[in-house]
C-alpha cells in the first residue's frame, strides 16, 4: 500500500501518447477548418487512443485519466466537425456543378435561341424575297383600269392604266356596251392587251366608246371585265352629257373586285344574322378605285 501511494502524478510514457495526440488536434484545429481530416480519420485515432488507454488502465494516474478523456471528446469533436464540413464541401460542390450546367444550359439555350431567330430573318428575308418575285410575276396587288380619251363628239377611244406597283401580266378585257341589246355577247369577245407595266398605260386596240345618252336618265353605261393572272376586276363607266359644254361627254367610273369571305364572323356582318350552310363561303365585291363626274372634278377616292 506504501508503494501505491508513492506512484507518480503522471506517466512519462502516457504523457508521450497524449503529446503525439495533442499534436494531431492542435494541427486539425489550427485555421479551422481548413486542416479538419476526412471523415474516419479523427475516430480512427480516437480508436488507437482507446487502445492505449485500455493497456494502460491499470498504471493511470488521475490527471492522465482526466487527460485521456478530455482528449476522447476532443477527438469526438473533431470527426463529427469533419462529417459535417465534409458534408457542406460535397453539397457546395454538388450547388456550384447545378449552377456550371444552369449556366452551359442558358449558354446553349441562347444559342439556340440566338439561332433561332437568324433562322427566322434569313426565312423572312428569304420569304420576302420570294413573295416579291412572286407578287412581279403575278402582279401582286395591281389592278388595271380603263380610262375614256379625248371624249369630244360621239366616238372616242380609250387606255387601259396598271394602277399598282408590279406589271399585269396576260391581260384581256372584254367590254359590254349594256345599252346594246345584245350586250351579253361582248364578253365572248375578248380584247387581248398583254403585259403593261407599273403605272403605265395600253391603247385599246380596235375600240371606240359610242356612249348614247338614255331618254329617262340622260346616263350610259359600259361594263368591262380586266383579267390578269392576278384575278378578275369589273368596272362600270358611266357617260352623260358635259354640264359646262353639252358637245362632249363626262364621265364617271369605279373599279371593284370579287373577295371570298371564309370566316364565319364576316359572314354573319355580311349577311346580317341570315343564316348559312355549314361550311358556306360568301362572295362579295371590294371597292378598289372610284373616280368621279369628270365635268366636276371631284378626283380619284380610294
Amino acid at each position: 500500500m506504501a508503494e501505491q501511494g508513492k506512484r507518480p502524478l503522471y506517466s512519462l510514457s502516457g504523457f508521450s501518447w497524449q503529446v503525439v495526440f495533442a499534436g494531431l488536434l492542435v494541427y486539425w484545429l489550427w485555421r479551422w477548418p481548413n486542416h479538419l481530416p476526412e471523415p474516419g480519420y479523427a475516430v480512427t485515432i480516437l480508436g488507437l487512443a482507446a487502445v492505449i488507454m485500455a493497456v494502460r488502465a491499470d498504471r493511470f494516474t488521475r490527471t492522465e485519466g482526466i487527460i485521456w478523456i478530455m482528449l476522447a471528446v476532443a477527438l469526438c469533436f473533431v470527426e463529427l466537425r469533419a462529417i459535417r464540413h465534409d458534408r457542406e464541401v460535397a453539397a457546395k460542390e454538388q450547388s456550384n456543378a447545378r449552377e456550371r450546367e444552369e449556366t452551359n444550359f442558358r449558354e446553349i439555350a441562347s444559342g439556340i435561341k440566338a439561332s433561332i431567330a437568324e433562322s427566322d430573318r434569313n426565312f423572312s428575308a428569304t420569304m420576302g424575297r420570294t413573295n416579291q418575285v412572286l407578287a412581279n410575276i403575278t402582279g401582286g396587288h395591281s389592278f388595271a383600269y380603263v380610262s375614256p380619251q379625248n371624249f369630244y363628239g360621239d366616238e372616242f377611244p380609250g387606255v387601259v392604266w396598271n394602277n399598282g406597283e408590279q406589271a399585269l401580266s396576260g391581260l384581256t378585257l372584254t367590254i359590254a356596251h349594256t345599252s346594246d341589246p345584245d350586250w351579253g355577247a361582248a364578253f365572248f369577245q375578248p380584247i387581248f392587251i398583254g403585259t403593261v407595266g407599273p403605272h403605265e398605260h395600253a391603247p385599246i386596240p380596235g375600240f371606240l366608246f359610242r356612249p348614247r345618252a338614255d331618254k329617262t336618265t340622260g346616263q350610259d353605261n359600259y361594263w368591262i371585265m380586266l383579267s390578269a393572272q392576278n384575278g378578275t376586276a369589273s368596272q362600270s363607266i358611266y357617260f352623260r352629257r358635259d354640264r359646262n359644254n353639252a358637245a362632249n361627254w363626262a364621265y364617271s367610273f369605279r373599279v371593284e373586285k370579287q373577295t371570298l369571305l371564309e370566316k364565319p364572323q364576316k359572314q354573319k356582318m355580311m349577311l346580317k344574322g341570315n343564316s348559312l350552310p355549314k361550311g358556306a363561303r360568301v362572295t362579295t365585291y371590294g371597292l378598289l378605285l372610284y373616280r368621279g363626274w369628270s365635268d366636276e372634278l371631284s378626283g380619284d377616292k380610294k
